[in-house]
């Protein structure tokens, strides 16, 4: 095996699988609603199509920031959201 085909394959090893994190975070927000005391979202493609969503929200009850939602979401860029653990409810 030559040097070229060796760095061609060594650079198709290494190659990050595409970024869908904006559109599941959109796609979630369009399930779950938007909650008025949204702090941030992190949204963390874990392997391959799989990512895990966190919602950052700012409570009154205790004055502190939590994660109130989180979800294991597994996401197809043709068909959107296929599955998320648990699943996705509208709740704001």
């Amino acid at each position: 095996m030559g040097v070229e085909t060796m760095a061609k394959k060594r650079k198709e090893e290494v190659e990050a699988p595409p970024d869908h994190t904006t559109a599941v975070t959109v796609e979630v927000f369009k399930l779950l609603g938007r909650p008025r005391d949204l702090l941030k979202v992190t949204c963390v493609n874990v392997y391959h199509n799989r990512y895990r969503v966190n919602v950052f929200r700012h409570t009154e009850v205790d004055d502190k920031n939590h994660i109130t939602d989180t979800h294991f979401v597994i996401y197809d860029p043709e068909k959107g959201i296929i599955e998320a653990r648990p699943p996705i409810e509208k709740k704001y």
